[in-house]
């Protein structure tokens, strides 16, 4: 049976058109015509999302094995690849340790994938991915997985709008995203995502040590033509200068073409400001100051750890809320500048 099939029976009924599914999950018609006609297998990302839209599970569209992970990546013919193995909403996932543009904490894989195929290592499946780009969920992933060794906390670098994707679509147990302490969520009952705040820290515009450029205030950044160091659309750090360059009256289509790429994370934008490639940016006052950059405007924000009902033990959410709730990791978060618990 071609697997696609079941895709476009499902869709029919549904009465909804090639070109109007396509515009729902993202994907050219082109892309979708492939998947139906067993052309194409879609990513685990894009086969959720189908399945989401057709008010079905992966599983019964496309006959996939519970016991088999569901890769985040597409391997590369001859390729070998160390994997990170976890379990979410009832099913396996494995994701590439080494990814372009982002990494996954915890040193040792759970298994290999060799020739296309999958070798298991001795605890494979235990893995608990968290993701989200603040300094503050590695820490909380080294301490759970020193106080729940039986499990593997791994911290999943990724951007603010990409770990809210990846709990809609099942790809992590938990995603920490950030905002603005005033902030309201309404968004996280209505789609059936859990949460509990885990810490508040500063976020600030910051220029390189000594101030070579003689930036004053983001405004001045801004109007002066300086070098951003330019955080992905959707990063919580975007949003965020978004917000205040619209309160000062201007927006991010006026800022200068730097010619740089744009930097995945807190760390990587950092070092960029530190070697002068770019002037200025919204950095972790953390990380910023690790780094040695001076600080000329901070802004209080607040992380949320998110997860989507159903999609994890509730053991191991209830071990991580009681965990919060420890002096001594809150010690180790608040170690960072800029860091306070949530109580």
């Amino acid at each position: 049976m071609v697997i696609g099939n079941q895709v476009a029976a499902r869709r029919g009924e549904l009465g909804i058109s090639p070109g109007e599914f396509a515009r729902r999950i993202g994907i050219s018609r082109q892309a979708l015509h492939a998947i139906e006609t067993g052309q194409s297998t879609p990513s685990v990302k894009v086969a959720l999302q189908i399945a989401g839209q057709l008010g079905s599970t992966a599983e019964e569209l496309f006959g996939a094995k519970t016991d088999e992970p569901a890769l985040d990546f597409a391997p590369e013919p001859g390729r070998s690849y160390r994997l990170a193995v976890g379990r979410v909403r009832d099913r396996l996932v494995a994701r590439r340790m080494e990814a372009p543009g982002g990494r996954i904490s915890g040193g040792q894989s759970d298994a290999l994938m060799l020739d296309g195929s999958i070798t298991h290592g001795r605890g494979s499946g235990r893995s608990i991915f968290l993701s989200g780009c603040d300094p503050s969920l590695g820490v909380l992933a080294d301490w759970m997985s020193k106080m729940d060794p039986s499990n593997g906390y791994r911290w999943i670098l990724s951007q603010n709008s990409v770990a809210k994707e990846e709990v809609q679509t099942g790809l992590t147990n938990f995603g920490l995203i950030h905002s603005d302490p005033s902030g309201t969520h309404d968004w996280l009952a209505e789609g059936g995502f859990r949460s509990v705040e885990l810490c508040t820290w500063t976020i600030s515009m910051v220029v390189g040590a000594g101030n070579p450029k003689r930036i004053t205030s983001l405004g001045a950044a801004n109007s002066g033509g300086y070098r951003l160091a330019r955080r992905p659309d959707g990063s919580g750090a975007m949003s965020l200068l978004d917000a205040e360059l619209t309160r000062l009256g201007t927006s991010l289509s006026t800022l200068s073409p730097t010619g740089l790429p744009e930097f995945p994370d807190h760390r990587s934008a950092a070092m960029a400001i530190k070697l002068g490639l770019a002037d200025y940016g919204l950095v972790a006052t953390s990380i910023a100051l690790d780094e040695g950059l001076e600080v000329i405007e901070s802004y209080e924000q607040k992380s949320l750890l998110i997860w989507a009902d159903g999609s994890n033990d509730p053991v191991i959410v209830e071990r991580i809320i009681n965990e919060l709730h420890s002096n001594l990791l809150s010690r180790e978060v608040q170690a960072l500048p800029g860091y306070a618990m949530a109580r």
